[in-house]
């Protein structure tokens, strides 16, 4: 099934709506917001369900992907859009490596032990 098809994956009938996008292939998603509108607010469910209706009682909007259809060019004019942060596949090792040395270092090592207990030395 497309992604463009499977559009909206919120289990709830209201609030933001989550989409299903394809990650980078291999990559390490840190994070993902819902879709957001122009103004970076998340687009609430109403909207969409708002274009559904118009689909449904007014003749279909031309244009819109081949994916979304009538349902994208209702969607269009919000500039809808989804911010994801993930560090790709070729960040792999370097990441591990800077790791390795991070925890290996002097500095992360615990101090010495300084004699046995009660020894106010």
């Amino acid at each position: 099934m497309s992604q463009a098809i499977r559009f909206d994956r919120s289990s709830a009938v209201t609030g933001p709506v989550a989409v299903d996008l394809p990650e980078p292939p291999g990559s390490w998603v840190l994070s993902e917001s819902p879709a957001l509108s122009s103004a970076g607010q998340p687009i609430q469910t109403s909207a969409i369900l708002t274009c559904w209706s118009q689909l449904l009682t007014e003749p279909p909007v031309k244009g819109g992907s081949a994916g979304f259809g009538p349902l994208g060019a209702c969607l269009a004019p919000q500039n809808l859009h989804v911010a994801i942060t993930y560090q790709p596949a070729d960040r792999y090792w370097p990441l591990q490596w800077t790791e390795t040395a991070l925890y290996s270092s002097p500095r992360c090592s615990p101090p010495p032990a300084s004699g046995a207990p009660g020894d106010r030395g």
